[in-house]
């Protein structure tokens, strides 16, 4: 966003880069010009400038630092304790072990969007106990048998509501990010959610396989 308004004589082109930390009050960038035309191609710019990430001065904090902070001083004093524990899961293991090396304010919009990408391939840990193994010897040598192939069991992949979370709450993170003057833009705005989440092909073992055959 920006705007062009006559300054006297002369004419300003101004944009919003942020706001500052301390007041909340609105940040912008100007530009002074001679003519309205002349404004116009300031206004051009700025706004190419914004977008190359060059007018935001650097935070130095990076994002798994930023989140940190946000989820102590700004969502566990005023959201339930269900909810901070469900955002601070999504970010430490869905998005700070991808993104939070990187600074706040070097973040994209296509940094986020191929998180997504790779959150919707995600298999889900398996948290299954597998069973004790029966200490208990057979009193007689048992007959050799082939064994048994068992069929693979399939991944499960990650719930499109747990990706739409992470996405959700890095727009909030960011938008707090902005008003502390930490960064200049949401790049987790107009992020594009997988459709479908398409469950893993399940192949047959040789056995299941002989048993059809055999009906």
């Amino acid at each position: 966003m920006g705007a062009i308004y006559q300054d006297g004589e002369a004419w300003r082109a101004r944009i919003l880069i942020g706001y500052d930390p301390a007041t909340g009050k609105a940040v912008y960038k100007k530009m002074r010009a001679q003519s309205h035309d002349d404004a116009v191609k300031a206004l051009k710019t700025l706004q190419a400038t914004h977008r190359t990430h060059t007018l935001a001065a650097p935070s130095g904090l990076t994002l798994t630092q930023y989140t940190e902070e946000w989820l102590e001083t700004r969502i566990k004093p005023s959201r339930a304790p269900k909810t901070y524990q469900q955002y601070k899961w999504v970010l430490t293991q869905h998005v700070t072990p991808t993104l939070g090396k990187k600074h706040v304010d070097a973040v994209t919009r296509r940094d986020i969007q191929n998180l997504v990408a790779a959150l919707a391939k995600q298999p889900v840990k398996d948290r299954t106990k597998p069973k004790a193994k029966s200490k208990k010897q057979p009193e007689t040598e048992p007959l050799e048998t082939p064994p048994i192939e068992q069929p693979e069991k399939p991944k499960v992949l990650l719930g499109r509501r747990t990706v739409a979370l992470a996405v959700t709450v890095l727009h909030s993170v960011f938008e707090n990010a902005i008003r502390d003057g930490k960064a200049h833009q949401n790049p987790a705005t107009y992020i594009n959610l997988p459709t479908s989440f398409k469950k893993p092909a399940q192949s047959l073992t040789t056995l299941q396989v002989v048993e059809l055959n055999k009906n």
